[in-house]
C-alpha cells in the first residue's frame, strides 16, 4: 500500500496545566502532530471534535479532565438573525458613525446570541369576531391599555362608513402593510458599515495564514495577539516564535480559484477587522470541503466595549453564507471550538439553540435545549441515548510503517508490543470517518 498524504503522528496522552480553571496539571487531552492532513481528512478530525493549534491536534479526554469541553457546529440553513444580533451589531454601527463609546462597563458576556422564537400570525384565519380579530392583530383587549383604545376608536370611527367584514379586512392589509415596511433586515444588509460623515470606517482584509505571509503582517497581529493575551489571559511572555508557530503554522495549503486570493476556495487564511487604521481583532479560519472552522480569535482589549467577539461570529457565519453561494457549494456547517459549560468565556455558545454539542462517546450532534437538563446536572455528561461507546473497526485502521503502509492487524504482526486497548482508543477518538482518511504514525514506530 502507498504512503497517504494525510499523515498523523499520534503522541499520546498527557496531563497539562488548565485555561479554564488554572488547575496545575488536570486538563487531560489526546496529542497528535500532523505531518500532512487533506482538507477532507481534517474536517472528519474537526467532526470527531479534533482542534488545532498550528500543527498540533488535540481533543480533550471528558471523562477525566476537569473542565470539560465539548465540540460544536451548527447547520448554517438553521441560523436565524434576531433582535439580540441585532443589538450588537447596532451597537458597533452607532459607535462608526457618531464616535461616541458605548457603556464600557457593560460586561463581555452580557448580550448573549439568543435565539427567540415566535409564533407567525395566521392572517388567513376566518374572523368571526371582533375578540377573534384583535388577537390575530396582537392587540391587548385590556380596554385600559391605549393601543387597545386607538384600534376601538378607529375601527369604531371605520364602522360608520364600512361593514363589519371591510373594516377587518382593511385593519388586516394595513398590518400586512406595516409589516412588510418594517420587515428585519438579512444579515448581509445590517453588515454593511460605511456611510456617508460616518466617523469611523470599518473594514476587513482576507490573507493567506501561512509562513509565507509579510513580516508586516506578523508584527502587527503579534502586537496586537500579546496585548490581548495580557490583558485578557494574564499571560506576558509569550514569544514571536510561539506565535508563528501557532497562527501561521498550518497542514492545510491554500488553494484559490485561477490564482486569485481575492477568491479563496480552501485553506487557512486570516480575517482582519480594521477600524479606519487600526487592527482591531484577527479570525483564524480554517475553510474545508463542508464546513468553515474559527480556529482562533483575538481582539484589541481596548475595543472590548463593542463586543467584537459576538460580532465575529456573525461574521463568520456570512461568510459561510458567501462561500456556500459562490466558492464551495457544498459549505454547510459553521464550527466554533468548544463549549465548556463550567468556562464564563463559552456563555453565549449556550445561548444559540442551533448550535449543537457533540456526545463525547458516540460523537453525535445534539440541539443544546435537548440536552441542558443533562449538563446542568453534570459538567460531564453522555449527550446521546446510548451510554456504551460503539467501537470503531480498528481493522480499517492505517499504520505506516518502514515507509509504507499498511492496515493495523499487519502491523500488530511486526510489532507483538502494541497494546491493543490503546489503539483502539484512539481509532474511536478518531472516529469512523476520520480513520478512513488518515496513516498514523504511531510515537514508538520509526
Amino acid at each position: 500500500m502507498t504512503q497517504d498524504s494525510s499523515v498523523l503522528q499520534y503522541l499520546g496522552k498527557s496531563n497539562s496545566a488548565c485555561l479554564y480553571c488554572n488547575a496545575p496539571s488536570t486538563c487531560v487531552k489526546l496529542h497528535a502532530l500532523a505531518q500532512g492532513l487533506s482538507p477532507e481528512a481534517y474536517e472528519a478530525l474537526v467532526f470527531g471534535g479534533w482542534r488545532r493549534s498550528g500543527t498540533l491536534l488535540y481533543k480533550f479526554i471528558l471523562p477525566e479532565t476537569c473542565c470539560p469541553a465539548y465540540a460544536t457546529r451548527m447547520p448554517i440553513k438553521e441560523f436565524r438573525l434576531h433582535r439580540s444580533h441585532r443589538k450588537i451589531l447596532h451597537r458597533l454601527m452607532n459607535f462608526l458613525k457618531t464616535g461616541v463609546c458605548p457603556d464600557k462597563n457593560i460586561s463581555y458576556f452580557d448580550a448573549g446570541l439568543e435565539t427567540v422564537s415566535k409564533k407567525p400570525v395566521n392572517y388567513n384565519a376566518q374572523i368571526s369576531t371582533n375578540k377573534a380579530f384583535s388577537t390575530c392583530l396582537s392587540i391587548n383587549q385590556n380596554p385600559s391599555k391605549a393601543k387597545y383604545k386607538r384600534y376601538m376608536a378607529s375601527r369604531h370611527k371605520k364602522l360608520q362608513k364600512m361593514s363589519e367584514n371591510e373594516v377587518d379586512e382593511y385593519f388586516l392589509i394595513r398590518k400586512k402593510n406595516r409589516i412588510k415596511k418594517h420587515k428585519p433586515k438579512a444579515i448581509h444588509e445590517l453588515l454593511k458599515f460605511s456611510g456617508k460623515d460616518w466617523k469611523h470606517e470599518m473594514h476587513f482584509k482576507f490573507l493567506k495564514g501561512d509562513r509565507e505571509t509579510s513580516n508586516e503582517m506578523i508584527e502587527s497581529e503579534y502586537k496586537l495577539y500579546k496585548k490581548y493575551l495580557s490583558a485578557v489571559h494574564k499571560i506576558s511572555d509569550y514569544t514571536l516564535s510561539s506565535f508563528i508557530e501557532e497562527m501561521f503554522t498550518t497542514f492545510l495549503e491554500s488553494s484559490s480559484k485561477d490564482g486569485n486570493y481575492d477568491r479563496p476556495c480552501k485553506g487557512s487564511f486570516h480575517l482582519q477587522y480594521w477600524i479606519d487604521d487600526t487592527l482591531v481583532a484577527v479570525s483564524v479560519l480554517d475553510i474545508l470541503n463542508t464546513s468553515i472552522s474559527s480556529a482562533f480569535f483575538f481582539y484589541d482589549p481596548d475595543y472590548k466595549f463593542l463586543q467584537l467577539g459576538f460580532y465575529s461570529v456573525l461574521r463568520e457565519i456570512q461568510l459561510c453564507f458567501d462561500y456556500a453561494h459562490s466558492h464551495i457549494p457544498t459549505i454547510e456547517y459553521y464550527c466554533l471550538g468548544y463549549y465548556v459549560p463550567s468556562c464564563k468565556n463559552s456563555v453565549y455558545k449556550a445561548q444559540v439553540p442551533v448550535y449543537k454539542r457533540q456526545c463525547p462517546i458516540n460523537l453525535t450532534w445534539h440541539k443544546l435545549e435537548l440536552v441542558k437538563t443533562k449538563l446542568d446536572e453534570s459538567l460531564y455528561s453522555i449527550l446521546g441515548e446510548n451510554k456504551e461507546q460503539k467501537n470503531v473497526d480498528i481493522s480499517r485502521l492505517k499504520i505506516l510503517l518502514n515507509k509504507e503502509v499498511c492496515y493495523f492487524f499487519t502491523f500488530l504482526q511486526c510489532n507483538k508490543n502494541v497494546i491493543v486497548n490503546e489503539i483502539q482508543e484512539l481509532a474511536n477518538n478518531l472516529g469512523s470517518e476520520a480513520v478512513e482518511y488518515i496513516t498514523v504514525l504511531l510515537n514508538n514506530n520509526e
